[in-house]
């Protein structure tokens, strides 16, 4: 909880957001997958091992927000999320089994 509280006062204060650096993905993401299982939403993920250059507080802002809109548009559903690596680049896909947007919206 410490941990998520320091990185969304980082992000209230862009003056702390720093440069890139190698960021381990696993780190980064596993305080997040934590809070939401414990609000009771199953996320799905393994760790990778993967890293990237990044900054970790945008990385797990995304991942965040992606869970949280699961959550909201999905609340009986469950979450995956991979990590993978694509040539040069590291690809971090969030999905959920919920029902999905309807045709034509």
């Amino acid at each position: 909880m410490d941990a998520e509280m320091d990185r969304l006062q980082r992000l209230l204060n862009e003056d702390a957001r720093g440069a890139t650096t190698a960021v381990d993905l696993d780190s980064t993401i596993e305080p997040i997958v934590t809070m939401h299982r414990t609000r009771g939403y199953p996320v799905r993920w393994q760790p990778s091992g993967h890293q990237a250059i990044a900054r970790a507080d945008d990385v797990a802002e995304v991942v965040n927000v992606l869970l949280e809109n699961a959550v909201q548009h999905a609340p009986h559903a469950s979450a995956t999320i991979a990590t993978t690596r694509v040539g040069d680049v590291i690809e971090i896909a969030v999905s959920d089994d919920g029902p999905g947007v309807e045709q034509g919206i």
